[in-house]
């Protein structure tokens, strides 16, 4: 049996898998998630995909750790100056590298073979308006939001929210920010795009980690910051983690949303005030674990090690975990951000 991990050879997760899965005798097959921006060669002859003249069809089940960037970096004036035209060069090839990378990765959802997490259900937690709408509708506790581009909407959120407000992007990737008179003053710039605006909940950070459905970890961040991630323990790899036991209401809550949102592996950000409510904030369906698995002791690299071999010697099981979610949302659409007389 060949099982194939997807992720950075610097990743710690895809490390630890890896070594697991051999361990048990089973042969890995390593494919970088920046392979093509790295010049290795890939191949479909209209049948069959080929990773440095591999046939992948050859591998009974995939983890999915990260996937091609979709755009460039950004443009900047500090640091490396990119040119307009090389800046959109970069753009286009980056482009071409997911779109062949996405079809692929389709091409195994649609062929039945195990991929955890099947890639159009991870794009499903890069949209956030749905995440917290299918949160809300499966029992959790979400907090007052507005997303919005309409300045004076958030004025009147700001002015009638119950406690102060925080701000984050829709497609994730940023931290947590509070919500000063200064961002007020400038509310017009949303009318670009819009910002995810939400009542903030006092408390502490719980991150709970699934694996197949079942519940694998739990613990406390405790933190002074706004955003744990911006706390200089966590940044240096002194946060502490207190493992917690969560009611079974919550459990069953998690547990349908993520059958609700197709994910097999997910880590479910929550916050527990002092009250004992537990308000989700965001669902990871590729979560950073290594550091919380070793002070904590929580098996999610065996777990999750396990389910792959689970699933590669039981497809059905996988299609059948798979289809109790929804159904194909399609993947992210790309949108050219130039008019076609561009160069003319």
């Amino acid at each position: 049996m060949q099982i194939g991990i997807i992720g950075s050879e610097q990743d710690g997760r895809c490390q630890g898998i890896r070594r697991f899965l051999e361990a048990q005798d089973t042969d890995v097959l390593f494919i970088d998630s920046r392979s093509l921006e790295l010049g290795l060669t890939w191949s479909f002859d209209g049948q069959s995909f080929y990773y440095q003249s591999h046939n992948l069809d050859t591998v009974s089940a995939w983890y999915l750790a990260t996937y091609p960037p979709a755009l460039p970096p950004v443009w900047t004036d500090y640091e490396e100056h990119f040119l307009y035209k090389d800046w959109f060069v970069d753009y286009m090839h980056k482009r071409e590298h997911r779109t062949f990378f996405l079809a692929w990765l389709s091409s195994l959802v649609k062929r039945g073979v195990p991929v955890i997490n099947p890639p159009e259900h991870m794009f499903g937690q890069q949209l956030k308006p749905l995440e917290l709408l299918t949160a809300r509708q499966t029992g959790l506790d979400t907090p007052a939001t507005l997303i919005s581009n309409d300045p004076a909407a958030v004025r009147d959120f700001v002015a009638q929210a119950q406690a102060p407000v925080v701000y984050k992007p829709v497609s994730g990737y940023g931290h947590c920010k509070p919500v000063t008179e200064l961002e007020l003053t400038h509310l017009s710039r949303i009318q670009a795009s819009p910002v995810i605006f939400q009542e903030q909940v006092l408390g502490t950070a719980i991150r709970a980690t699934f694996v197949d459905g079942q519940l694998v970890s739990a613990a406390r961040l405790p933190s002074d910051s706004l955003d744990y991630r911006d706390n200089a323990n966590y940044e240096a790899g002194n946060q502490i983690y207190e493992p917690v036991i969560l009611p079974e209401s919550l459990l069953k809550a998690c547990q349908t949303y993520l059958e609700q949102m197709g994910l097999l592996f997910a880590g479910i950000d929550l916050i527990e005030t002092a009250d004992q409510r537990y308000v989700f904030l965001e669902a990871n369906s590729s979560p950073m674990y290594l550091d919380l698995e070793v002070k904590t002791r929580h098996p999610i690299t065996f777990e999750l090690a396990t389910a792959l071999l689970r699933h590669a010697n039981d497809p059905k099981r996988y299609h059948q975990a798979r289809v109790k979610g929804r159904q194909l949302q399609g993947f992210m659409p790309y949108a050219i951000p130039f008019g076609d007389d561009l160069w003319t």
